[in-house]
């Protein structure tokens, strides 16, 4: 039997290992490069964590942004209202401007006793002048319109005026 020699120059015998050695140096070194179950299921739950929390996030961005929209769209309401004060002379729902209406405390737009649902005006009707003229013989003397286009809010409701039932 030949002997190698290390770089020493000494000479190096064979090792000699049992079936067991060689069976766990076997398995050792040819270990499968893979994860274990556990393994995975934690990698699973973090991940599931982490989408949770951005998911958290997202959700409170949106309403953030709906608000400021909203937000946005009553100052585009205002502008419409100056508008058409400006060409008419006259405010949503054929109100002169600045003039305090009606109420318990003589400020109010609605009469204190009405069902809401009769005090109503959508910006969408003719009544309200912002994005249609308002059917003669109630037209709205220089009306130049429509002051707006949208008119439903972020979450889908339109947005309305009070008014005084006539």
């Amino acid at each position: 039997m030949s002997h190698s020699r290390d770089q020493d120059g000494c000479k190096k015998s064979p090792i000699r290992l049992s079936a067991e050695a060689v069976f766990w140096y076997n398995t050792a070194m040819n270990k499968n490069k893979s994860f274990t179950l556990i393994e995975l299921l934690v990698v699973i739950a973090i991940i599931g964590i982490l989408a949770s929390i951005v998911l958290v996030s997202v959700g409170s961005s949106r309403e953030k942004a709906k608000i400021a929209k909203a937000q946005l769209e009553v100052k585009q309401i205002y502008n419409a209202i100056v508008m058409l004060e400006m060409d008419t002379g006259q405010w949503p729902g054929h109100k002169t401007p600045n003039k305090i209406e009606g109420g318990a405390s003589n400020n109010e737009i609605c009469p204190d006793l009405s069902p809401p649902a009769e005090c109503m005006c959508k910006l969408s009707d003719g009544e309200a002048g912002l994005t249609v003229d308002d059917t003669p013989p109630n037209s709205y003397p220089g009306w130049s319109g429509p002051y707006i286009q949208r008119v439903v809010d972020p979450w889908g409701n339109e947005y309305f005026l009070t008014r005084i039932i006539k």
